[in-house]
Order: structure tokens, then C-alpha cells, then sequence
């Protein structure tokens, strides 16, 4: 089973077709960057993350699209909207869970931060996939990471939605531990990424900034695995969301520099 793999008496088995669909997703993208998007949306299904991991290492396809000024600017709105998820996610932090009276504001703040990540995390992924054809892995792992995170993001609000409400039950913890690694994964990947280009116009702060970001995140799934304190982790969640909003916004400089080299490049081969 991709993704999370359920008890028989798990109260939510929806938790196992939205993983499905996260995988699904995330393996059509990634396809899509090697010239594989079928193969990587059937290996998403069956294998999961690990089918992820086969689509994205396989030999990129003859006819694979060549990469474009549009890929780059796609990654650049990505960026956006995936920093304003992160700060709509930072305030949700801040919803107290359990009580009534902030139930409207959690579900509406929730609401909008998952439509941000899902649809940010998508684009924002094919984004680094653009870089990752020219520099490296690490912006492959990010552009994985992104769309994961994106995606699973879904899964904790339409679990909620649906009744799961306490951090007791194992389904919405599950969801929120998934969703908590991917962006955790997410930005370490994206600022050692950064700041290994140190390219002298921000690279070396933006690494700083997701790399840290990413840390933060961290300490919400490790509080739900019992190794965090409740309070220490919720600082954590809300400083790492906002830093990696931040870093999120700054990276959309490393977008528009190669829209900028690729409508170079096209210009100089017509």
C-alpha cells in the first residue's frame, strides 16, 4: 500500500486513496520531467513513494519535452503560491484544535492553506524538476518533496472534515506526520540546494532560510511520534512555515533567472 500503511481497524480508510492519489500525482510529474509521465503515474499507484524514486532515476525518454522559459515561469507562480500555503499554515498553527468556537476559523484557514500548498507544491515541483535538468539532484529531490507536500497537505483537512478530530485518533496523525516530513524534506532539499550554488545574488541566504525552515517543520511530526514537547513543537511548526514562506517567495529569483537564460538560449538558437 503507497504512502501509509493502514491497521484493519483503521477509522479512515479514505487516508489510503488520498495516498494513492498523492503518489499518483507526484509520479506523473515526475515522469513527465523524464518523458514518462504514464509509466510514472501507474508506478505512483502501485509502488508509491518507491515507484517515485524508480521513475525518477530511469534514463530520461528520446522524445522528452525540451525544457522552457514557461517550465521556469510555472515554478515562479509555484513559488508564490506555495509561500502563501506556508504562511496561511503558520496561522492554523496558531487555531487552537478542540474548541468550538475557533472550529469555523481552523476549517477556513486550514481551507485555504491546503488549496495554496496543493496547487503551490504542484507547479512550484515542476519548477525545480526545470532546474534539476541542468543542475542537480537536489533540485530533484525538492521538486518531489514540493509536490508531495503539495498533495498531502489534502489529506489532514478532509480527515478533519470528516470527523477526525482529535490528535488521538492514528489516521489524522498519520496524515500529519506524512505531511510534516515531505515539507521538512522539502526545505532542506531546497536550501542545500541554494546554498550550494552560492551564485553571489542571494543563493547562500535562501539555502539558509529553507534549510532552517525545513528543521522547524520538523518538530511538529517528531511531536507526534512522542519526542517533541507540545509547546516546543508548536513553535517550531510556525517559525519553519513562515521561514520557509519566506525562502519560498526569494526563490522565485532563481525562476525568473533561468526564464531569463532560457529565452536567451532560444533566441540565440532561432
Amino acid at each position: 500500500m503507497p504512502f501509509l500503511l493502514l491497521s484493519a481497524d483503521s477509522p479512515a480508510p479514505m487516508l489510503l486513496y488520498v495516498g494513492w492519489i498523492v503518489m499518483a500525482v507526484v509520479g506523473s510529474i515526475v515522469g513527465e520531467y523524464r518523458g514518462r509521465a504514464g509509466l510514472g503515474m501507474v508506478l505512483g499507484i502501485f509502488l508509491g513513494l518507491l515507484g517515485v524514486i524508480i521513475v525518477a532515476v530511469l534514463e530520461r525518454a528520446p522524445d522528452a519535452r525540451a525544457p522552457s522559459a514557461a517550465d521556469a515561469l510555472r515554478g515562479k507562480l509555484g513559488a508564490f503560491l506555495f509561500a502563501f500555503g506556508c504562511f496561511f499554515g503558520a496561522i492554523a498553527v496558531l487555531v487552537p484544535m478542540g474548541v468550538r468556537e475557533a472550529a469555523v476559523a481552523l476549517v477556513l484557514v486550514a481551507t485555504v492553506a491546503a488549496a495554496l500548498l496543493a496547487s503551490g507544491g504542484v507547479v512550484l515541483s515542476l519548477g525545480y524538476l526545470e532546474l534539476a535538468r541542468s543542475r542537480g539532484r537536489l533540485d530533484l529531490v525538492a521538486g518531489v518533496a514540493a509536490a508531495t507536500a503539495g498533495v498531502a497537505s489534502v489529506a489532514p483537512l478532509l480527515l478533519y472534515l470528516a470527523g477526525e478530530r482529535s490528535l488521538s485518533s492514528p489516521a489524522l496523525r498519520g496524515s500529519l506526520i506524512g505531511w510534516g516530513l515531505a515539507l521538512a524534506v522539502f526545505g532542506v532539499a531546497a536550501g542545500v540546494a541554494a546554498f550550494a550554488r552560492r551564485d553571489g545574488r542571494g543563493g547562500s541566504w535562501r539555502g539558509v532560510i529553507l534549510g532552517v525552515g525545513g528543521l522547524g517543520v520538523l518538530a511538529a511530526p517528531l511531536n507526534l511520534a512522542g519526542a517533541v514537547e507540545g509547546g516546543l513543537a508548536v513553535i517550531g511548526l510556525f517559525v519553519g512555515a513562515m521561514l520557509l514562506a519566506i525562502g519560498s517567495l526569494a526563490s522565485a529569483v532563481d525562476f525568473q533567472r533561468s526564464a531569463r537564460a532560457l529565452r536567451g538560449a532560444a533566441a540565440t538558437a532561432a
